[in-house]
């Protein structure tokens, strides 16, 4: 179960960790779990744009 969810959009690894790292630091946060999707287009020939 959780309390909270919520959805970030960053462009990079390093943002996405500073992002997390904030609302770690948030009190009364005791625990956190991080789950990362990405998503992104491919050319014809499957090499990522």
């Amino acid at each position: 179960m959780y309390d909270l969810v919520v959805e970030i959009e960053r462009k990079g690894m390093r943002d996405i960790m500073d992002t997390v790292s904030k609302i770690r630091s948030i009190k009364g946060v005791i625990d956190t779990i991080t789950n990362l999707v990405a998503d992104f287009e491919m050319d014809v020939h499957g090499a990522p744009l």
